[in-house]
């Protein structure tokens, strides 16, 4: 005798006719391919967060690269320049804390303009202490990840012409 429990399945098909089959298997293909593209968008966020940390990343380095090249100048520096660099420390500091503990895009892209002011500060302490002219203050906008405001942002390539922070001409 055969087994019921196994021609149950078969039976219930037949029942329920051929388009009922059919459209038992759209769905299910429906549900498949809804499945793979949450999987392939959860890739793309993840990539994309990746190279926002990426982008951060080296806004800090160059930022700290920055703080270790005017550390010993500023010592013998005015006390503005003294607290405008006091000020980029401590903004770095809190700039990398939270760089650390974000996770999402929108946490690493929160940190630009906390990285623009941290950028214009250092370029301020440089000013400062060479004696030109201070630079614009960054605007007070969303942060667009590409490339940095400022000449702290061009990185110390060669040092620059007034030897600041970053390298070569503004504009």
């Amino acid at each position: 005798m055969p087994n019921v429990a196994v021609l149950a399945p078969v039976a219930a098909v037949a029942e329920i006719g051929p388009a009922a089959v059919v459209l038992l298997a759209l769905l299910v293909a429906a549900g498949v391919a809804l499945a793979r593209s949450s999987l392939g968008s959860g890739r793309l966020a993840r990539r994309r967060v990746a190279a926002t940390r990426t982008r951060a990343q080296h806004r800090l380095d160059v930022a700290a690269d920055a703080i270790l090249a005017l550390h010993d100048r500023v010592a013998l520096g005015s006390p503005q320049a003294q607290q405008t660099f006091a000020e980029a420390t401590a903004g770095y500091a809190e700039a990398s804390a939270a760089f650390d503990k974000a996770t999402t895009e929108a946490q690493v892209t929160g940190l630009g303009a906390r990285l623009d002011r941290v950028a214009w500060q250092l370029d301020v302490t440089a000013a400062l202490l060479d004696g030109r002219p201070l630079p614009p203050a960054p605007p007070r906008v969303g942060w667009n990840p590409g490339p940095p405001l400022g000449r702290l942002g061009a990185g110390r390539r060669s040092g620059g012409r007034h030897g600041g922070v970053g390298g070569g001409r503004r504009g």
